[in-house]
């Protein structure tokens, strides 16, 4: 289903009845109607992929949220993330696609084409300062 943010109001919703689409398929079954209007979408590591990204990019829906690493980290960063500790980021970029691995309590990977991989050093710890793409 796919939710405003500020209400949690269903916008588009499809039922599963035992047989579906792929899932690229079924993502843009609910997101059709907000094609091409410049949305911003969160949404879980279960839906996202590069694959994914490239898809919404085209349709001028950006997105963010966690991945999972079969759905198209690059083997050098995942060999690399697997070397962090704790409070360190690994990212890179493949145009407007920015995948990010943090190491904390336990290990995320993030995927973004909203945001940059600029991290603030402050007195007591890390943190991230997001930017959207557009703002610029």
């Amino acid at each position: 289903m796919v939710c405003e943010s500020s209400t949690g109001y269903i916008c588009n919703l499809q039922v599963f009845y035992g047989k579906c689409g792929t899932l690229t398929e079924t993502v843009g079954f609910l997101l059709e109607p907000y094609e091409g209007k410049g949305y911003h979408l969160h949404q879980d590591n279960y839906y996202n992929s590069i694959h994914q990204m490239n898809e919404l990019l085209q349709k001028l829906i950006r997105v963010c949220g966690t991945i999972r690493v079969n759905r198209g980290l690059p083997k050098d960063m995942i060999e690399e993330a697997k070397k962090l500790k704790k409070g360190e980021v690994t990212f890179c970029r493949n145009q407007k696609i920015l995948l990010i691995s943090h190491q904390d309590q336990r290990h995320v990977n993030m995927i973004s084409t909203l945001h940059t991989a600029e991290v603030i050093e402050t007195t007591s710890k890390r943190v991230w300062q997001r930017r959207n793409l557009n703002a610029s």
